[in-house]
């Protein structure tokens, strides 16, 4: 959980970082647009609406907005994830009651056979406000990002040759060496003292069984790096620097999860401390 959360925070920081440096010249009327739906999205979480199709709507409408007002529209992702409700409208408990009512109130083989459809459909409705939208919206969404969105956005931004020559280039490159040094070594040390910092000042604490390797190997496995190769063709002009970038991004991948693998498996061999 740790290091799908680091992903995420990883993801969202550098979506932040697109939307603010990477834009081009603002629309202020179209901004205003994306402002208003945002307070929709409020005005709609505060009136308890549960329907997906309301979020999803608003959501279609905030990436236009953002897009015609000149704002790199991957922050409309960020602010939908921020305020979809994550709170169910019914607790579990009125569901558990309603669901022995229906039950008791209902029999095995009706006469006709759909005489209790309504209990049931109103047992389903009832269940499924049980679940938050954005419970919903990521069950629902999370297969198409995860094998198709994701897989086609790393491929499309990738486009590295590995040609002899690019990969010697890349070698040489003070920006690949560079990238890989960050990534590798920089990102490890970086998290772990955050969250030792985090640690030691109280904000956290290690959960039961994992041990400061634990930490470390997770800071070392590695983050998304479909990202960083969005942020490459943003930063960098074509040619043989941006190759050497990708190429850098693609290989310090490699070596951190090769290196956090290792660690982790080296961490589970030993008996993990217990957290004071």
């Amino acid at each position: 959980m740790f290091l799908l959360a680091l992903a995420i925070v990883d993801d969202l920081g550098s979506i932040l970082v697109v939307a603010i440096f990477y834009s081009s010249h603002l629309a202020w009327a179209s901004l205003a647009a994306a402002a208003g739906i945002c307070v929709a999205i409020v005005a709609l979480r505060r009136v308890h609406v549960q329907a997906d199709a309301a979020y999803v709507a608003m959501g279609v409408g905030l990436w236009f907005a953002l897009r015609s007002a000149g704002v790199s529209p991957t922050l409309a992702g960020v602010a939908l994830g921020l305020l979809t409700p994550c709170v169910p409208l019914q607790r579990p408990r009125t569901i558990s009651e309603e669901a022995h009512r229906v039950a008791d109130e209902t029999v095995d083989d009706p006469v006709p056979p759909d005489a209790d459809a309504a209990q049931w459909f109103h047992l389903a409705d009832l269940g499924r406000d049980a679940v938050s939208p954005l419970a919903r919206m990521e069950s629902l969404l999370h297969p198409w990002a995860s094998y198709v969105v994701v897989p086609l956005f790393a491929l499309s931004n990738a486009g590295v040759p590995l040609t002899g020559h690019a990969i010697a280039a890349g070698a040489t490159s003070r920006v690949a060496v560079a990238i890989v040094a960050a990534r590798v070594l920089g990102k490890t040390l970086g998290i772990s003292i955050a969250s030792g910092l985090a640690v030691r000042i109280g904000l956290a604490r290690l959960p039961r069984g994992v041990s400061w390797r634990h930490v470390v190997g997770v800071a070392a496995a590695g983050i998304g790096f479909t990202v960083s190769l969005f942020v490459a063709d943003l930063s960098i002009s074509p040619g043989t620097v941006l190759d050497s970038a990708k190429l850098g991004i693609l290989t310090a991948a490699l070596i951190a999860g090769l290196f956090g693998f290792l660690l982790l498996r080296a961490a589970d061999r030993r008996p993990a401390a217990v957290p004071r």
